[in-house]
Order: structure tokens, then sequence, then C-alpha cells
């Protein structure tokens, strides 16, 4: 799901999912935990920490030992936490002492692989597994770093039993070793929650993603379904290639002739990096080098690759362990791993400078895509926390008092112009601020200009507008808010392009429950055009929309096909097919364009952009969905006067 050697890796991963559809699968409803056949049940007991021992404290299934006995705790905590009632509490006031926090044995198998993630909050700490064989003794032990987090965060990693190992426990170190400046013991915190174990069942790799790649030449087709990299001629790996660690040698063997080798005159570092990839669609990845190392008489992992992320570090570690089947011929090396924020992400080779082994290409391919209901499954509460008592700002609780005007975001994607929210939002009130969020493209990159970096701060607006925004390029925590917005009162208005609805990832997301209409399963079929246009018909049963005239006959060229829910009503149609959808959706109220403002029009033809009612269409509906009426086709006089003209 990526190009091929030197083809840009984001707009290519997208074109390949889009063109593919598959975007395709279940929907969720909301707050439905959605099934992953490659992962089972969780195995941690007691994992959000809901059940608490005799003692009204500790958690139950779970151990807390202090060393020394220094008022350090690991306890419950009914006042912190991320999902239920509680989280894990590690508390160490004195500098020297440690806790340690295990859960009891689980039942595992042994050579099976187990996603280990938890959600974390303040210093510090080693998450580690100790694997156990049928007697409950150990055979190896594992661990991944986590750092420290102000606010809630999710980390994870893949880790494979031992052969023989029966049992597994997990836990968490926490030890204090600081001191303020002045020589007082200055307190360490950390908060545990929403842990997973979970048996891991990886798919079998495609296909297409064995063998030799695909060569390229100008004008010719790519396979866009993975990224291909040859370390010794790929410009993507120059940095640190060649230097200390690695060297580029001839090798008819590899594919393109050409391979890079550790050095071993120097110790453990860097053979090649690369830049920062842009983010990719949340989903099961997989990582696959082919690698060639020499005879060896010490068993052990001679190097690695490291695949990096922009918010979790290091996102996985494929080590690279000799074998005699491997003994000095290219075989491949493979791992997994779960991109589940909208970060960057990057490819990085270690040698540990014992063994001048080569490294000719590597490749990196989408298993399956996630929807975000499957991504709260894998990582429950990763879709943020927000207070229960937090509430939109509503509209009729400002005025035209310059100290409260009227506010609006707008995610402002290309299209944003033509659209005309600016104008639409200036004859909503006279007092009005509005704040927009420009939608930049590049290198397959998108990035959000001046987005709310809290989650919090969307409510402080009375209306949102999503215009042609790609859901792939927003964090779920910030969907999440987006859709609690919604549903504790709020007004959205998503319109459509290039970027929206099907060709964005709005299937199966947050954001999509909270609209009157599902988008297209796939990209076939998803959008049509009309070259002649489709004139605009309204639905006069709604009284506030009488004023609305199109004796212009404005006209549509490019349409989202979508499946209006049964909570959705019509209020336009471009010839037989919706255009304007409105619903709500808890407290709240959505209202959906799905017209995108292209075509060639021809000079006597009035596109609907351009339509003299169209600013007046879009500023009584945005009116209807801060209103928190619940009949759409009985609105108060109030409303009704206006649809007449003679609101100011």
């Amino acid at each position: 799901m990526f190009v091929t050697s030197m083809v840009n890796t984001g707009q290519a991963f997208l074109g390949f999912m889009l063109g593919l559809g598959l975007f395709a699968g279940p929907l969720f409803a909301a707050d439905e935990a959605a099934a992953i056949p490659w992962l089972e049940a969780n195995l941690a007991p007691n994992p959000d920490f809901e059940e608490v021992a005799e003692d009204g404290r500790a958690p139950k299934d779970w151990t807390a030992q202090i060393t020394p006995d220094s008022g350090a705790t690991g306890e419950t905590d009914p006042a912190v936490f991320l999902k239920g009632n509680r989280s894990l509490k590690i508390d160490v006031p004195k500098s020297g002492a440690q806790v340690t926090a295990s859960s009891s044995p689980i039942p595992i198998e042994g050579g099976t692989t187990y996603l280990f993630s938890i959600a974390l909050r303040g210093v510090p700490t080693y998450p580690w597994i100790q694997w156990l064989d049928e007697n409950q003794k150990s055979v190896g032990n594992c661990n991944f770093h986590c750092p420290s987090a102000p606010s809630w965060d999710l980390r994870d990693a893949f880790k494979q039993a031992p052969a023989n190992a029966r049992f597994a426990q997990i836990g968490f170190t926490v030890g204090n070793d600081g001191q303020k400046p002045n020589g007082k013991n200055e307190p360490v915190t950390l908060w545990i929650d929403a842990v997973q174990f979970r048996k891991y069942l990886p798919p079998p790799t495609p296909d297409w993603a064995k063998g030799e790649t695909v060569r390229v030449v100008a004008g010719g087709k790519t396979d866009t379904r993975v990224a291909s990299y040859f370390v010794g001629i790929d410009d993507t790996f120059q940095e640190r290639r060649g230097g200390s660690w690695s060297q580029i040698v001839n090798d008819p063997e590899a594919e393109r002739g050409t391979a890079l080798q550790a050095r071993t005159e120097a110790k453990q570092g860097y053979m090649a990096l690369t830049g920062h990839f842009p983010a990719l669609p949340a989903g099961l990845y997989r990582a696959r080098a082919r690698v060639k190392i020499p005879p060896v008489k010490e068993i052990g992992a001679v190097g690695e690759l490291v695949i990096g992320s922009q918010h979790t570090y290091i996102r996985q570690e494929l080590p690279f362990v000799p074998s005699p089947e491997r003994e000095d011929k290219y075989t491949h090396f493979e791992t997994d791993f779960i991109i589940w924020d909208s970060g960057y992400w990057s490819l990085g080779l270690i040698t540990y400078g014992k063994v001048a082994f080569s490294v000719d290409s590597l490749k990196v391919f989408c298993l399956a895509e996630l929807q975000d209901r499957q991504l709260l499954t894998v990582y429950p509460g990763s879709e943020g926390a927000l207070p229960a008592d937090l509430k939109p700002a509503r509209f009729d609780a400002v005025g035209n008092d310059p100290r409260h005007p009227l506010k609006g975001l707008v995610v402002a994607g290309l299209g944003y112009d033509r659209f005309k929210i600016a104008e639409v939002f200036h004859v909503l009130r006279l007092n009005t601020e509005t704040k927009v969020v420009w939608v930049k493209t590049d290198s397959g990159a998108t990035t959000f200009s001046g987005f709310p970096e809290d989650p919090r701060d969307f409510f402080q607006y009375s209306i949102i507008y999503l215009c042609n925004v790609n859901m792939r390029a927003l964090a779920l925590k910030d969907k999440n808010a987006i859709r609690e917005y919604v549903k504790r009162g709020g007004a959205l208005v998503v319109m459509g392009g290039q970027q929206s609805y099907e060709r964005g990832g709005w299937r199966g997301s947050l954001i999509e429950e909270t609209l009157p209409v599902e988008a297209a399963p796939q990209l076939r079929g998803g959008l049509t055009c009309a070259p002649k246009g489709q004139a605009l018909k309204i639905n006069r049963k709604i009284p506030w929309l009488e004023a609305i005239s199109t004796a212009s006959s404005p006209l549509v060229y490019y349409l989202h096909a979508v499946a209006v829910k049964p909570s959705g009503q019509v209020l336009v149609e471009a010839g037989d097919k919706p255009f304007l959808v409105t619903g709500a959706y808890g407290e709240g109220r959505v209202v959906c364009i799905l017209g995108i403002p292209w075509g060639d029009t021809g000079p006597q033809a009035t596109p609907f952009w351009e339509w003299n009612d169209w600013v007046d269409l879009l500023r009584e509906v945005c009116w209807w969905a801060m209103k928190n009426s619940t009949d759409l086709t009985m609105e108060n006089s109030e409303a009704q006067a206006i649809a007449g003209g003679t609101r100011s």
C-alpha cells in the first residue's frame, strides 16, 4: 500500500487505498466494540483496575512490591483515571525507593506473539513482561520504554514469548532517583490505565509483497501496494550511510547489485537513517528486510531495523538474528507494527559492530487499515477524556456585545473560498469572530495550521465547519472531541471536496457517526459527475426555506454519493440525489453539503457557488444548526421570521 522505489510514499499509499476501496467493511454503532480478526481477547487481569482488593485500595490480581518501605504506594486512584472509575497510581515520595507493580501470572502459548499496550500519565517507566515456564520459573523477559507524559499517553509493543514459556507476568517499575536542587526529595508519580495483553495472530504476507520489486521506468505503471527502499542506492537513506558504521558494496546477489554493509571496526551505531515520512492511515503494517549475514560463532542479534514515529519514539524493533538456515545468503526478516496516531514515522538501520552483514532492501506495506472503533478496541482510552460538564458555547448565550462575539471555527481545505463560509458566517450575526485553520498538504503530508492543541478548545465555538478535510490526518482524540462537541449540543457543517467523505477516510470514523449520511464504501461510485450539471431543488416543505429562490437554475457538477441515514432529512437535491442533508446527533445538529464547487460551467450556466441565494441558503441551515429545537419542519416564530427576511 505504498509505491515502489522512488515514488512519494504518502501520496501513493492514499492512492492505492482509495483505488482498491479498502475503506469498505463493517460500520460500528456508537460505543460498540469492533472485532479485530488478528487479535484475541484481552488477557490482562483487571485491566482498568476497577476491581479493588479487600483492603479497599490495592487493585485485585495485582501486587505492589516496595523497596525499601519508605512511604511509597501502589494503589487504585478514584480521582485520576482514563477509563472507568479508577486507575493504578504508583507514588514514590522519597529518593532511593522503588515500586514494582505486577499482575498475577497469565496463561499463554509459547512461541506466540502478544500485543502489550498501556495508557500512562506521569514519570517515565519501562513496562516489562516476565516469561515463565510451566513451573512459573523465569525463562526470559523484555521491556519497552515509556517517556514522561504530563497528560494521558499510549505506548505499545509486539513481543514474542519463548518457546518454553507457559505464563506471562506483566508489570511496571517506578523508582525515585532524582532530587531537587536544594537537596530535598522530589516525589514521583505514575498513573496506569487501560492495560492490554492480547494474543496476536499475524496475517500472512501477501503474494504481491514477496519477490523482486518491479522496475519502474519513466511513464511506467508502479505497484502502489508496497514501499520498497534499496538501502545502498536509495536517497531516502542518505543520512549516515557510508559513514562510521556502514559502507556501500557491490553485490551480485542483491536485487539491484548494490547493498549496504555494516562495518566491524566501530561499535554500535546507525548504518543509515531516513527522514520523516508523512503520516499514514491508522492500520496494521509489516516491515520486511532482505538481509545477508555471514557465518558467525556467537548466537545473538547482529543488528536491527528500528521503526520510529513522532509520538512514540521507537514504534518497533526488528532484530537480525543469525541461524544456520540463513547463513551467507539473503533471507527475509519481518516485523509488524501498528500506526494509530497522526504523526510522522521513520526507518533506521543499526549495527552492533560485530558482523559485516549486508542489507539489500526494505519493504513496508499495510496489512489492514483500522477504522476508529477498531482502534478503540485495540487501545481503550486512546480517544482521550473530556470533562463531563463541558458544553459547547451556545449561540443564544452571546449577543452583539463586543465582549461576547459569536465564535466559529473553520477548518479550511481546498475550495473554502468558493463555499463562501466567511460571508455566511458574517451574516449570521452582527458581532462575530471566526478562527480559520488552514489545511496544508506538502509531499503527501497534511497539516493543520492553527488547529486547537487541547481538545477542550473546540467547545468555545458555537459552530464548526469542516471544509474538504481528510479524516486520516486528524488525531483520534480530535475526532472524538468534535464528536463529543456535537453530541453535547454543538453545530457542525461538513462540506465536500477531493479530501472529504469517501475520498478522505470518513467512513467508519468517529465524526461520521455524527453525520446524517454514510459515506460511500469505496472510491469507485463515491463521486458522481454531471458534465452538463444537475439542477438544485429545494424541499419546500421546510417553512424557513420558502424564501430561497432557484429561478436562476443553479447547477451542481460534482457530487458525493451517500446513503442517507433514517435520522437524516434531505433539504436540497441535485437532480434526484441528495445535495444538502441535515440531522441531529445527541443534543447537537449537523449539516452535510455534498456538492463540490468544481466544474466547467459554461457562459450561460449558474454554478451553485455563484448562485445569488447560496449564501442565504447556507446561512439559514447554519442558523438552524445552532438552534436547539427538535423538529426540523416546525421551527419557532423567530426562525420563520428569519426565513422571511426580517433578521438584520
